[in-house]
């Protein structure tokens, strides 16, 4: 694995958040059940291709 990077970061976020992980170009990749409700799994992708 020399050489690998990461190709994603992936986190789990409430609707209060969304605005700023969408000005940092996260894209919504599916839904979740927290503790604390339902929430959104987002994806940013760090290397291109």
């Amino acid at each position: 694995m020399g050489g690998a990077g990461l190709a994603a970061l992936k986190v789990v976020a409430n609707g209060n958040a969304l605005g700023f992980y969408d000005k940092l170009d996260f894209a919504v990749c599916g839904a979740a059940q927290t503790q604390f409700g339902p929430a959104k799994r987002l994806r940013r992708m760090l290397i291109s291709g």
